[in-house]
């Protein structure tokens, strides 16, 4: 069973001048995979799966004058998280392999894997003032996250022993390997912005932008009760990053206007890495990568009736360079770059909005292409995954479609549909993939169809719904195969773990009645098992892979108060 306490309070502590809004929640997660003891077999942990999420939220409004308003939030939510829905199987011939839940499709075999902490932390302040001639707003904001994890691996089959061996200790002698792993961010943000009234005629935006970014991780691997250290490592970074922007916005006519917009960033990115232990080679050095970027946008917008309007629009982006692990293969002399060099895309896209059937059948309508170029990307080095570029690019198309259909006073109708396919551009010995493979875990198709009928019955006004929700199967690995740009076979052996399509049934209604309201629902409805993600780790002639699995039918009854 989960729970869920929500509550919050508004309220003017001067009528007109300064308000105040404290609100809080309580989220006890119920799980439904049942862990198992990976020797008997036999049923150790039932639905074991669960978080429990706690926050709290404060946020303030002052009106300073009547041109000038400063509001003030904060927030802090904490969240334990125990197991995944994962499941596990075993692929014994990878050249046919047959994916079946190794323990059943709710349970998986393995060890106590403990608790994993997240926290966060955030607080901003947003100042507006009205010159008549122009608006300003300042944004100051900090957030801090932080994710300590304490594990014993002792539980693992085998482990104490190798242990033994790699630090020449007597047989039996480890008995824990406490691991400690530190997660932390701290960042800030500053920005300004001026802009001009809204008006018919000419409208612009000027502005600045600087964050900094602290980051630390600290990981540590002790074999116990000796003390000898197997893995003693921290990178701490530093990020910051500084822009300017403008854009212009003119009508040429009241229904037709066009906006173009420029952004300058300045990036630095520095990190050390120190690393030592029994398990990992001595390194002690530090990187720095540096890059600046212009960015652009350009839009346009014509509005030929008030039902209906047109838009077209074209903007670049970037993600900046970063410091990447040092990593490297032993056996094929492969290595990472120290620098993750900053990747780029454009995106274009056409689109109308409007309604019809005076404004009973509303509509949002989208087509768009990105191309990518040396995308950031995840490689494998020496079996590990780490930060790289792909020189082949990415090119990206598809569509989205939106529609509310307002069938009757009491009932209407929601329709998302929307198609993308990525592929990429060229053979990539980077990602080991193939010119035409499909980008990984994005399905093709996507959609959803909703319901809403509402009624009064007895005095008590109602809501009923019910919705379905589809998403199509997607590729989770590149596969690769012979280039014939590079005259050699290019991938790592990876196997497609077997995505399938499904689609999801929710149903609920809602009675209100003066300040009291319950709402009924039941997600999944017909109970569909199916995976919303997967991987294969292939290891020679075998693999192993991990499906997770879409949670099951959840029914609940929410009871809300207002005062």
């Amino acid at each position: 069973v989960s729970q869920l306490y929500r509550g919050n309070v508004s309220l003017p502590l001067i009528e007109d001048k300064l308000g105040v809004t404290i609100g809080g929640f309580h989220n006890k997660k119920a799980g439904f995979i049942d862990r198992l003891d990976p020797f008997t077999q036999a049923v150790v942990e039932k639905d074991y799966n669960t978080a429990e999420i706690n926050g709290v939220n404060v946020a303030a409004l002052w009106q300073v004058t009547d041109r000038a308003r400063l509001k003030v939030t904060g927030l802090h939510q904490k969240t334990t998280v125990r197991g995944t829905s994962a499941v596990a199987f075993g692929v014994a011939d990878v050249t046919a392999p047959d994916f079946v839940p190794l323990a059943g499709e709710l349970h998986f075999a393995g060890f106590d894997p403990g608790s994993e902490v997240i926290e966060y932390y955030k607080a901003d302040a947003t100042l507006n003032i009205d010159f008549d001639w122009a608006e300003l707003t300042a944004v100051s904001g900090f957030a801090k996250y932080q994710n300590p994890t304490n594990t014993d691996q002792a539980n693992s089959p085998g482990l104490t022993d190798l242990m033994d061996i790699l630090t020449g200790s007597a047989p039996g002698t480890t008995t824990n390997i406490p691991t400690y792993i530190y997660g932390e961010t701290r960042r800030f943000v500053e920005e300004i912005r001026l802009a001009s009234p809204n008006n018919e005629t000419f409208e612009w935006l000027v502005g600045a932008y600087y964050a900094r970014e602290n980051a630390k991780n600290v990981q540590d691997i002790v074999a116990a009760p000796q003390q000898i250290s197997l893995v003693d490592v921290s990178f701490p970074s530093v990020y910051e990053e500084f822009a300017v922007f403008a854009d212009a916005t003119y009508y040429i006519t009241p229904e037709f206007d066009v906006t173009a917009g420029l952004r300058y960033s300045d990036n630095s990115f520095e990190s050390e890495f120190n690393f030592a232990g029994l398990l990992i080679p001595a390194l002690q050095q530090s990187n720095k990568s540096q890059d600046g970027t212009l960015t652009y946008l350009f839009n346009a917008r014509w509005r030929p009736t008030d039902d209906l309007s047109l838009y077209t629009r074209v903007a670049s982006g970037f993600r900046p360079a970063f410091v990447n692990v040092p990593v490297m293969d032993p056996l094929s002399g492969n290595s990472t770059s120290t620098i993750v060099e900053a990747d780029k895309l454009w995106s274009y896209e056409v689109g109308a909005k409007g309604g019809l059937l005076e404004g009973r059948l509303q509509y949002d309508l989208a087509l768009w292409y990105i191309d990518w170029d040396n995308f950031q990307a995840t490689l494998v080095i020496n079996g590990l995954n780490t930060g790289g570029n792909s020189t082949a690019g990415m090119k990206s198309r598809g569509f989205e479609a939106s529609l509310r259909a307002h069938v009757t006073d009491a009932l209407t109708i929601d329709t998302n549909v929307a198609y993308a396919k990525g592929e990429l551009k060229a053979d990539s010995i980077e990602i080991g993939a193939l010119k035409g493979e499909p980008t990984r875990f994005v399905p093709d198709w996507t959609a959803s169809v909703r319901a809403n009928y509402a009624f009064t019955l007895g005095g008590i006004d109602g809501v009923a719904r019910v919705g379905a929700r589809y998403v199509g199967d997607y590729s989770t690995a590149y596969v690769g195969g012979y280039s014939q740009t590079f005259g050699q076979n290019v991938g790592f052996g990876d196997i497609r773990f077997p995505i399938e399509d499904y689609t999801l049934v929710d149903i609920g209604a809602t009675f209100r009645k003066g300040n009291v309201a319950l709402n009924l629902y039941a997600t999944n409805l017909l109970d569909k098992y199916a995976y919303a993600n997967g991987g294969v780790t292939v290891a020679g002639p075998s693999a192993s892979a991990t499906g997770y699995v879409v949670e099951p039918r959840r029914i609940g009854a929410a009871l809300e108060l207002s005062f």
